[in-house]
């Protein structure tokens, strides 16, 4: 089985949270083995001269939705909370 980076480095997120500088973390939805094991499939993203797309994408990991106790959905990234409300769905066109 391929690792994670090959196997979502083509594919078009389904979401996008852009944290400061044009930087961010894309959420994609989980593909083949991984639909049983996560709920999405978050990479993060930043600007990079060296690259000739203009940016490097890196640190794929499986992440799980969880909620709070009032209902509001969220995911665990970095020890800090990325709430799904607040995630752009871009619908596969970035």
């Amino acid at each position: 089985m391929k690792p994670l980076y090959k196997r979502y480095n083509e594919q078009k997120p389904v979401g996008i949270y852009g944290t400061y500088f044009g930087v961010g973390y894309l959420f994609f939805e989980p593909i083949d083995d991984d639909k049983f094991e996560c709920d999405f499939v978050i990479c993060y993203e930043r600007p990079s001269l060296s690259d000739p797309r203009g940016y490097t994408r890196e640190n794929y990991r499986r992440h799980n939705v969880y909620y709070t106790t009032s209902g509001r959905a969220y995911v665990n990234i970095r020890h800090w909370r990325v709430y799904l409300n607040e995630v752009m769905r871009t619908n596969g066109y970035y």
